[in-house]
């Protein structure tokens, strides 16, 4: 029973991905600037995905100014964090915004993201 389970999750997991691939909004700084600023609804049940291409050695950072209940999570890089830092390879990053306990209602938040 455990590896069906296991086993459903995996395929799951698949799927989502190949979803939120499709689905990923683009994050673009404006010309010279080295931070953005996202605002946004996280669904209750749902995540909304962003992509950020970034330069080799740079140094991100992505933090939630508002949202309570809003978490951040960048694919292989860490997951569920209000705030993080990392330095970045030469690659596109995928970044996933959404609510911590599920909730009835989207939740709005503001989002900043360096890179340096």
């Amino acid at each position: 029973m455990r590896s069906l389970s296991n086993l459903m999750l995996g395929i799951c997991m698949l799927s989502f991905g190949a979803y939120a691939a499709e689905e990923c909004t683009e994050i673009r700084f404006a010309p010279g600037a080295t931070s953005v600023e996202i605002k946004g609804e996280a669904p209750p049940d749902d995540v909304i995905c962003y992509l950020m291409r970034t330069g080799a050695n740079q140094q991100a950072k992505i933090q939630v100014l508002e949202g309570a209940n809003t978490l951040v999570t960048v694919i292989d890089v860490a997951d569920a964090r209000q705030e993080l830092s990392f330095t970045t390879q030469s690659r596109q990053y995928e970044i996933l915004v959404g609510q911590l306990m599920r909730a009835i209602e989207a939740e709005p938040f503001r989002l900043l993201v360096s890179v340096k």
